[in-house]
């Protein structure tokens, strides 16, 4: 909510801004109306310039803000009515998550609701598909240990290399390191993070990095949402599904550079 506050009232102000644009340069134009000497190409020039970026930032703000409406919106999509069932997350090895995040780079302003599928196993093996809301293929993710690769389908591009938070960049369009995932979804904090529980859950932790990590739960403690703060980044997760998993295909954890995708080293 506080995202959606911030983000309108960024909206209304771009849209004071370009309103007060506008009328100073109308202003400017009936002067040079009633005084054809005193017009100046350069000075109207620049003034629409800047008219124009004004309305650029602006159509950027609103869409930053309808984009935070979206996720809200699915947020509030979940199944109602149905009893909550507890996971003791801690103490099992594997898993699979249906979730909803928005990942949103406060250094650029770009913002984007993508849907995520995980498949995780105990200590750092990890798949992620990414789509659209659509349903659109934006990143295939594997990870085994300390290694990534990942496939971008719209750009054909594939990336491969060891994990830091620098590697899945090009994918999230954000600096994280995706071991903070697994760790994460598994309430499994390193011991080098400084961690906060409420009633013997995890509630919130902070990485050496500077990445704060929170946990929000329903009736029966198990976790909903999930926010991965950084400094420069948000990412806010809605858990719409979880599935006990034991038994993996091994194959989850790499990936096949196709032969038509040009290859990136990390």
């Amino acid at each position: 909510m506080a995202l959606f506050q911030q983000n309108l009232s960024g909206v209304l102000g771009n849209i004071a801004n370009a309103f007060s644009m506008a009328i100073l340069v109308a202003k400017i134009n009936r002067i040079h109306n009633l005084n054809p000497k005193m017009k100046n190409k350069i000075q109207t020039r620049f003034l629409i310039r800047r008219y124009a970026l004004m309305i650029s930032h602006c159509l950027k703000s609103m869409w930053a803000l309808l984009v935070t409406m979206v996720f809200l919106i699915s947020c509030q999509s979940l199944k109602k009515g149905e009893a909550p069932k507890k996971w003791d997350i801690q103490s099992l090895s594997g898993g699979q998550w249906e979730a909803k995040a928005m990942i949103k780079n406060n250094e650029s302003g770009e913002a984007s609701v993508v849907t995520l599928d995980i498949i995780a196993k105990k200590p750092q093996n990890m798949r992620m598909e990414v789509t659209t809301s659509l349903g659109i293929a934006l990143a295939s993710v594997a990870m085994k240990d300390s290694e990534i690769e990942y496939v971008l389908p719209k750009q054909k591009k594939y990336f491969h290399g060891p994990v830091s938070e620098k590697s899945i960049q090009p994918a999230l369009k954000v600096k994280v390191d995706p071991r903070i995932l697994s760790a994460v979804f598994f309430e499994t904090p390193y011991p080098s993070w400084e961690c906060q529980a409420d009633h013997g859950m995890m509630s919130e932790c902070k990485t050496p990095e500077g990445v704060m990590l929170k946990w929000e739960r329903d009736d029966s403690g198990t976790s909903k949402r999930i926010s991965i703060l950084g400094r420069n980044f948000e990412v806010p997760v809605q858990i719409n599904k979880f599935v006990d998993k034991q038994d993996f295909n091994e194959d989850l954890w790499s990936i096949k550079a196709p032969p038509e995708f040009k290859q990136y080293k990390l």
